[in-house]
């Protein structure tokens, strides 16, 4: 709709800016009727145009992103896209769908938007990408030239992560041994740092081997858990089932039997494919593990307190009016109502970081 319209106003109307202001106001009146979800939906089709086998027959990458840049500027909930956008960045990394100069190319566009925290973390992610392949190789070369480990190091503060609880994880002692050296290794090159391994993040590849006239080798896609049951299975005949999503994975799929209360290896299974997915409950933990938008409230109460402390920092005093006024005009990442900022001056007031003046109620003075 966008390129439609603005292809009009360029060869109908010479480009003239009245029009094209005209253009700009309609659709940011259209995209603000629901802000939230049409910063949804554009980091949603964000994710689509930046896998590295999206094309196009009507526009370069460069065209649509120029385009999705306009279209950031026009809407008012900036923060609940850019929160979207690195959720989705962070899902095409990690599964390694992703084309760095698309990325590279999407980001420093944000950066023109005067959103530098944000765009800075999403820079830092794709870092952390390019720091693990290295850090990687280095790992082969000194330590464990043929450990099956490739760990991806994320900077804390820097993605979309929670981090459920996994006391209950069954670390099998291969996967334990081999983590253990890695964060030896990791401690020698970065000390003071600390590694925490998202379990429910990860995934193993494993072979089989039936060792059977005719029987076909295969490569399974499977879960931490899963790779726990398969590889008791190397040494017994069966595992208690556990009712578990990743256990009825793997009955599903027929790699194991299911009889009474046990799960056995199916000696027949037989698949055209070589490589298997099993996802389980991995895709479960995925939705779990990355952030969602319940924390935004939070996150926007802060910079609203931020705002006003900068703001009567520099100041030192300032009039009600003139301070709510100041504080709409900093705060971009989103609308905020007046009532929002009034609840933040009070709060502040209860934390003492501002007053109000004793002679004049309506003037707050910076307390320092």
């Amino acid at each position: 709709m966008t390129e439609s319209s603005m292809s009009i106003v360029r060869d109908d109307f010479c480009n003239n800016k009245d029009f094209i202001k005209c253009v700009h106001h309609a659709i940011q009146f259209c995209m603000n009727e629901n802000p939230s979800k049409s910063a949804k939906s554009l980091s949603k089709y964000c994710h689509v145009i930046m896998k590295p086998d999206f094309e196009s027959s009507h526009s370069t990458i460069e065209q649509i992103i120029d385009q999705i840049a306009v279209l950031f500027r026009l809407i008012h909930d900036c923060d609940v896209f850019l929160n979207m956008y690195s959720i989705w960045m962070a899902s095409r990394l990690l599964s390694n769908s992703y084309n760095e100069q698309r990325e590279l190319l999407m980001i420093s566009k944000l950066k023109q938007s005067n959103v530098n925290s944000h765009t800075y973390k999403l820079q830092r992610m794709l870092s952390d990408m390019n720091f693990s392949t290295q850090l990687n190789e280095d790992y082969k070369q000194e330590v464990s030239s043929g450990g099956f480990l490739h760990a991806t190091i994320l900077t804390y503060v820097s993605w979309p992560l929670s981090y459920p609880n996994q006391s209950m994880v069954n670390l099998p002692r291969i996967v334990h041994d081999e983590l253990e050296v890695f964060s030896d290794f990791y401690q020698t090159k970065h000390t003071g740092r600390k590694l925490i391994w998202i379990y429910s993040l990860s995934k193993f590849i494993l072979k089989t081997n039936y060792h059977l006239p005719m029987s076909k080798s295969y490569e399974l896609q499977v879960t931490t858990d899963q790779l726990s049951i398969l590889l008791q299975l190397n040494e017994q005949d069966s595992v208690p089932y556990n009712n578990s999503i990743d256990a009825d994975a793997l009955t599903k799929s027929k790699i194991l039997l299911r009889e009474d209360e046990n799960l056995l290896i199916n000696y027949n299974f037989k698949s055209k494919k070589h490589k298997i997915g099993l996802g389980g409950s991995k895709k479960i933990a995925v939705q779990e593990t990355f952030k969602s938008l319940s924390g935004l409230s939070e996150d926007r109460k802060y910079a609203l307190q931020a705002a006003i402390i900068r703001i009567m920092k520099s100041k030192k005093s300032m009039e009600h009016d003139d301070l709510v006024r100041n504080v709409l005009q900093q705060v971009t990442s989103f609308r905020p109502q007046t009532s929002d900022v009034k609840r933040s001056i009070n709060a502040l007031i209860e934390q003492e970081y501002i007053k109000r003046d004793e002679n004049v109620t309506s003037m707050y003075k910076y307390i320092s």
